[in-house]
């Protein structure tokens, strides 16, 4: 922390961009702030690709349908944006309310209507979402499981990875890591994309970190480097790389991370020092 403090104040090295366009000042910012609070982890709300994987995945199954003025699809997938804006803008709970509102609504509908069991579910994925950002710990993790409870008896694979995730968060949240290292290792075979990969390997190592089951949160710490390389993430290059280097002692967490940080660093450092 104390080598990356020294290089804010070096104008030339700060103003410069790495290869992926991520300015060198925002960077170096992020790393600090990474290692000052490392707790604010646990307090992220659900990965923006994560929200955006559940709407997509309900307007794939929908959109082929003719909308009609009052078509429920229509009324859902506008409920749901809804439901999602309010989370992200700080209303927790009037995320709440809608979702509440919303189920309310579905469970009168008759029960042949397509998808209905599924649309329950990610109601309660919303409303677990909510809770977790209201304190309301014990109820975000019942919401969570009511959708997973969903998810395994209609064999949704994206709302049983979905359930997962979120339950593994509260877990790791009020500090339930041993539970929390289970939920997430048994949604490994459910990601399917490389950054998916690289939050969750860092976030079941995160868990062995807080264990002090080192080991094993190296192992996790380099399996996330290696998903954010293929992604071409360079901030989650760096996570990985301190985790790793938390994992093996902090004297090796100034080579691990400059080493991520990008060659394009390294190569500034050089010049400046005239070698």
């Amino acid at each position: 922390m104390e080598y990356l403090e020294t290089l804010l104040k070096d104008e030339g090295l700060v103003k410069g961009n790495t290869r992926s366009g991520l300015k060198l000042q925002d960077l170096i910012m992020n790393a600090i702030t990474y290692l000052d609070t490392r707790t604010e982890f646990w307090r992220q709300q659900k990965p923006i690709y994560a929200r955006e994987r559940d709407r997509r995945i309900l307007q794939q199954k929908w959109k082929k349908q003719r909308a009609k003025p009052s078509d429920p699809h229509q009324y859902l997938l506008n409920s749901m944006e809804e439901i999602d804006l309010l989370l992200s803008k700080g209303d927790a709970e009037g995320s709440y309310k809608k979702a509440q509102q919303v189920l309310k609504n579905i469970k009168s509908w008759k029960d042949d209507m397509p998808n209905k069991q599924e649309i329950i579910g990610n109601l309660h994925s919303c409303i677990g979402a909510a809770q977790m950002d209201m304190g309301q710990m014990d109820e975000a993790l019942k919401s969570h499981k009511k959708d997973l409870e969903i998810a395994k008896q209609r064999d949704l694979p994206e709302a049983k990875s979905r359930a997962l995730d979120n339950i593994g968060r509260v877990y790791a949240r009020i500090g339930r890591f041993k539970e929390a290292v289970k939920v997430w290792e048994e949604k490994i075979p459910l990601a399917t994309s490389s950054l998916e990969k690289t939050w969750l390997f860092h976030e079941i190592g995160r868990c062995y970190l807080e264990l002090g089951l080192l080991e094993d949160a190296r192992n996790y710490g380099m399996k996330s480097q290696e998903e954010a390389e293929e992604a071409g993430d360079v901030e989650w290059q760096l996570n990985a790389s301190v985790l790793v280097a938390q994992a093996q002692g902090n004297h090796l967490v100034f080579c691990t991370v400059m080493f991520q940080i990008d060659t394009f660093v390294i190569q500034k450092l050089l010049s400046h020092s005239n070698l």
